[in-house]
């Protein structure tokens, strides 16, 4: 997972630097307004897919644990 920069141009989104990845395949974009906070966006893709796994799991275990009332 990346961030890369792109530019919208005739209903087209183009990145602005070389993408590695085969031609065709479908990826997600997120829109981030120019002038928007990015403070968030250091925190994006800095887990491993393992961390994430491990955290997602403690967070689930943490859930089961909180009592409806």
């Amino acid at each position: 997972m990346s961030t890369i920069p792109a530019i919208y141009e005739d209903g087209v989104f183009r990145p602005l630097e070389p993408v590695d990845i085969p031609m065709g395949t479908r990826a997600s974009v997120i829109l981030v307004a120019p002038d928007a906070d990015k403070s968030w966006m250091q925190l994006f893709g800095t887990l491993s897919d393992d961390e994430a796994k491990d955290m997602l799991a403690a967070i689930e275990e943490a859930f089961e644990q909180v009592e409806e009332p």
